[in-house]
């Protein structure tokens, strides 16, 4: 029903002769989400989209075709523009591929904001993809299973910063995923993977990531299909083509964590050749900078081969094989590995390369610490272990939430609140009738559903402290608790619309807003919990206030973390360009170990799209950035963030002329690692690339917003691979 926004799916193609369904979903602002259906016992099953054996669309490889394809739709033109494919979302279903379907790509979904495929196992007894393209900017895979198929991931073509969490690839032929940057330097980050490399493999590579091209021993059946050669462009649409150059080793940035590569033990002991032979293992091969914090290898000795690196970079980095096994049955942790691929400052020319918009080029990727200078290009630190058993039972569940017990709108004992005097309707106020539910204390825990609706509130809403709370939408586009124009607050301070308990609580497939009409000082969230267990997912909040409070004395946020808990797929692409200098995208203060798996804020005109002060244990595990303002202000804070990438500088601050211009600002007493900072050069055409940097460092608080003394700041266009304030 299109004018209730419920269900906006197009179904443009069904063509049952050839056994082949192509659904092409969604513009830009509608939600098009495929979840299944639970029972009512919730019992571990999932429905299936099936390819039969020797399905004639899908028999050639020359000729692949997609099975499952999202794409951005803007009829009659059918322009795919995959960076405003917003909102796909893919849950709670397996993809099974029969034999003989050679040319079957499972699933394409190459996304952006809010996009995610979560809970999919894709089955391919013969095929050639599992999965093509990725979300990123604001979107990402998580429990996720590809088994078989030639190549489990072909993301060539992704966008930027893709995050894979908790995915597991196994038994792929030639290789469990082939990257490449896309818009030059972009960092694909891994946390809690498992890649399974099996004795059908030809290639016996878990990552590959091509740089002048296929290592020269791998067979024809594994030599990637151009991608401008991808039949999967509807009619009237520009084609989608990649070019890798060989001289940069710009793209194709990789950062795991928490991570496992397995390997048939048969690898270890034997002889390596000079040559890249195919019996020679290696857990990553690529031309670019690669990271490993807590990753385990069983089964290999390389950890990373190192293929067409171009001859103009000024490190040529040597394969990292790690101590020689004697026993079949040893491993490794690689608790560190730092490997920066790149040219000294001397070669970068920033007038050139900061304003041409689309430059090849071999940008600097130093190990920088500020206490000395840039320090080199390689940290490789590893133990020994003597089994499988050696690996944390957590290192993976941790990152991931329980599929069958976490609140949904599906939830058996989930209250709807339109069924409890709750309206919902966006004219009525619902604020008593959603306290009086909120106070409950015959659930444990509480869920709450709100249907398609908006929910209005005139004052604020408080969760319990002691009771596990869940506030559950269909999705965040429809789902939407907003502030009432008459929102009161008697303070002079801004108050959030609704603050959580410092109990365990959930808010999932919901917005939270406050519209420009309203007049009340007050801003969506403020998360108090205090439970690691805590979640975020696929929840959004909105402020597009008038100027009012330009003359707030603090920084005023769109949302405050003062508490714990998993944070995921965090983005905001508000500009709020009229919002001052003191307006934060997101504050955190006050809190310890709080984890965002996706942190995407854009286009703010502020001194910080993002402010982390006097917090500890803060982890953003995938970072992309859209803008041309600082984008993160840490001040007497821990912070760890492994991965990078967008359309950034940090010279739009022509109304701040003190304040540093640089993407990371660190100040004070602050224990601060970034790795894989790359970034495609965006800048003004009126700025001078030399006054700004990549990060920002000096030991003195920054006091009211103005650099109180010159610290040390990364070289112009310099893209640190680490850079660490230990």
């Amino acid at each position: 029903r299109k004018n209730d926004m419920f269900i906006q799916g197009e179904q443009l193609e069904n063509s049952v002769k050839n056994k082949r369904k192509l659904m092409r979903v969604a513009p830009k602002v509608y939600p098009s989400i495929i979840e299944r259906q639970r029972n009512t016992n919730f019992q571990h099953d999932r429905p299936i989209f099936y390819i039969p054996d020797y399905s004639s669309s899908f028999r050639s490889k020359s000729r692949p075709k997609y099975a499952i394809f999202f794409l951005r739709s803007n009829l009659p033109t059918n322009n795919t523009q995959p960076n405003g494919n917003f909102n796909q979302v893919m849950r709670g279903m397996n993809v099974h591929v029969g034999k003989g379907n050679k040319g079957c790509v499972a699933v394409r979904h190459r996304a952006a904001q809010m996009s995610a495929l979560e809970d999919i196992d894709i089955f391919m007894e013969d095929g050639y993809v599992g999965l093509e393209g990725l979300p990123g900017s604001g979107g990402s895979i998580a429990n996720v299973a590809i088994y078989g198929g030639l190549f489990g991931i072909d993301a060539r073509v992704t966008q930027p910063t893709s995050l894979l969490t908790a995915v597991t690839l196994s038994n792929q032929n030639c290789a469990a995923i082939v990257y490449d940057g896309m818009f030059g330097q972009q960092t694909l980050v891994g946390v809690g993977m498992l890649v399974n490399v099996t004795t059908t493999s030809y290639t016996n590579i878990g990552v590959y990531v091509p740089g002048a091209g296929p290592p020269p021993l791998w067979p024809e059946l594994c030599v990637l299909l151009p991608m401008n050669a991808l039949p999967h462009v509807p009619p009237g649409a520009s084609p989608t083509v990649k070019v890798t150059n060989t001289d940069s080793a710009g793209g194709g940035w990789l950062s795991f964590v928490d991570s496992i590569f397995l390997f048939p033990t048969a690898n270890l002991g034997e002889t390596k050749t000079a040559n890249y032979a195919v019996e020679e293992c290696a857990a990553v091969m690529t031309y670019t900078s690669v990271v490993f914090n807590s990753v385990y290898l069983f089964g290999c000795e390389r950890l990373v081969a190192f293929v067409g690196v171009p001859i103009s970079a000024m490190n040529y980095t040597q394969d990292v094989i790690l101590k020689a096994i004697a026993n079949e049955d040893k491993g490794f942790q690689a608790q560190q590995v730092v490997i920066g691929v790149g040219s000294d400052n001397t070669s970068v020319n920033p007038a050139r390369d900061c304003l041409a918009f689309n430059t090849s080029h071999i940008y600097p990727s130093h190990i920088f610490s500020p206490k000395t200078s840039p320090t080199g290009f390689k940290i490789v630190n590893y133990t020994q272990l003597p089994s499988q058993a050696s690996i944390p039972e957590d290192l993976r569940s941790k990152h991931i939430w329980d599929e069958y017990t976490a609140p949904s709108f599906q939830s058996p004992t989930a209250i709807n609140v339109k069924q409890q005097g709750v309206v919902g309707d966006g004219l009525h106020d619902d604020t008593a009738a959603l306290q009086v539910l909120l106070e409950r204390k015959d659930k444990n825990p509480l869920i709450l559903l709100f249907p398609p609706g908006t929910y209005l509130i005139s004052r604020p809403l408080q969760l319990s402290n002691t009771i596990p709370t869940a506030l559950v939408g269909v999705t965040h586009m429809i789902s939407e608790i907003s502030a009432a124009q008459n929102f009161t607050n008697t303070s002079n301070a801004p108050v959030p619309l609704l603050t959580t308990g410092t109990s365990r609580v959930w808010l999932h497939s919901l917005s939270i807003s406050v519209k420009t009409n309203v007049v009340g000082n007050v801003y969506p969230l403020l998360w108090k919990s205090q439970d690691l267990e805590s979640s975020w997912r696929h929840f959004r909040t909105s402020l597009n206030p008038e100027k009012w409070f330009e003359e707030v004395v603090t920084p005023f946020p769109q949302v405050v973390f003062a508490g714990s808990g998993r944070i995921q797929n965090w983005m905001n692409d508000e500009g709020c360009n009229g919002c001052g200098l003191k307006y934060r995208h997101m504050r955190i203060t006050n809190s310890t170990s709080l984890s965002f798996y996706m942190v995407d804020p854009e286009h703010l005109e502020s001194l910080a799209h993002i402010e982390v002060r006097d917090s500890s244990n803060i982890t953003m595990y995938a970072f992309k950035g859209e803008a041309n303002h600082p984008l993160v202000w840490v001040e007497n804070a821990d912070l760890k963030l492994y991965g990078f990438g967008g359309m950034t500088s940090a010279d739009g601050l022509s109304n701040a002329t003190q304040w540093p211009r640089s993407l990371f600002i660190i100040s004070g007493d602050s224990n601060v690692t970034l790795f894989s900072l790359p970034s495609r050069a965006v800048c003004l055409n009126t700025s001078n690339p030399e006054t700004w940097s990549t990060v920002f460092y000096q030991k003195e608080p920054l006091i009211n917003h103005i650099k109180s003394k010159d610290g040390v700041t990364t070289p112009p266009l310099d893209y640190p691979i680490l850079f660490t304030t230990a």
